[in-house]
């Protein structure tokens, strides 16, 4: 009897493989897969979820592995002062969890925006400030924007051209802003096929709204202009790679028929003041489509 009694005491893990296979060891794997995944960020929001979701789980299942084995350990040595340790181990391995967790939401898309919406709101005075207003001509053919491309953006635009089926035009008036709203409002006026008008400004990142435009034009005396790529946004995006991001919409604009020698001197990371060309050079090289 005393046998088969052993037998069934030591079914199930031992105290070391608890502890440090499925325990520290686990862990550590666990860590470097967090790791890798902060390598991809900013990471979507389902990603996020389903990472910390299957880290919490793995950090359970553990936990209640090493608790069996520890009371099987106890009951065959009488020995608490291991199993103390491993507890402790287990401890700080949940701060170092948790530390992580923070890390990758931190760089995480959803924090990320709400970053530069903070960052937004103080630099242009807290979130009384209008960022941007939008008024529909009498005719309803066409749509001014003016103020800075931000998020949210987006979502107030597209309420109007569903209401709106006759717009015909989307007038900017824009220093710039978020790359990544204006690359949204972009893809939104090239698949509604509207054109698209400088009254006054547009610059940086709205250049990326103006080149989806079936016809683009601009008032006499209005200026297109291009800073250096990511002046306007960077401060408020610090997270993006600029020799990621600027390829895509180098590849963007030359899909909307822009020259390539104009890209390559728009795109030019080493100048310091806003450039902004002349009306014939815009013709020239296919951003305007009409001179």
């Amino acid at each position: 009897m005393s046998a088969i009694s052993f037998d069934g005491v030591e079914r199930g893990p031992s105290f070391g493989s608890a502890l440090f296979l499925t325990g520290f060891g686990l862990r550590l794997l666990c860590a470097g897969g967090l790791v890798y995944l902060g390598t991809l960020a900013p990471l979507a929001l389902p990603v996020l979820a389903a990472a910390l979701a299957t880290d919490l789980f793995a950090f359970f299942w553990q936990l209640v592995r090493f608790n069996a084995a520890s009371v099987a350990y106890f009951n065959n040595t009488g020995r608490f002062w291991q199993i103390t340790a491993g507890y402790l181990l287990f401890l700080v391995m949940a701060i170092a969890m948790l530390t992580q967790w923070w890390l990758l939401y931190d760089s995480s898309e959803l924090a990320q925006a709400r970053k530069a919406e903070a960052a937004n709101m103080a630099l242009h005075g807290g979130p009384k400030v209008e960022r941007f207003k939008m008024t529909l001509s009498k005719d309803r053919k066409s749509l001014e924007f003016t103020g800075v491309v931000s998020q949210g953006t987006l979502d107030d635009l597209v309420p109007i051209f569903n209401r709106v089926p006759e717009l015909e035009t989307l007038v900017l008036n824009s220093a710039g802003g978020n790359l990544y709203a204006a690359r949204e409002m972009a893809q939104e006026v090239m698949a509604r096929g509207l054109n698209t008008h400088v009254e006054r400004e547009c610059g940086a990142s709205c250049t990326l709204v103006f080149a989806a435009g079936r016809e683009r034009t601009m008032n006499a005396g209005a200026e297109l202009g291009f800073h250096r790529y990511g002046l306007d946004f960077l401060q408020l995006l610090a997270h993006v790679k600029i020799e990621e991001e600027l390829p895509k919409d180098r590849q963007y604009f030359l899909g909307r028929g822009i020259n390539s020698d104009f890209i390559e001197r728009a795109f030019d990371l080493e100048r310091e003041a806003l450039w902004a060309p002349g009306r014939r050079a815009l013709f020239n090289a296919g951003v305007l489509t009409q001179p």
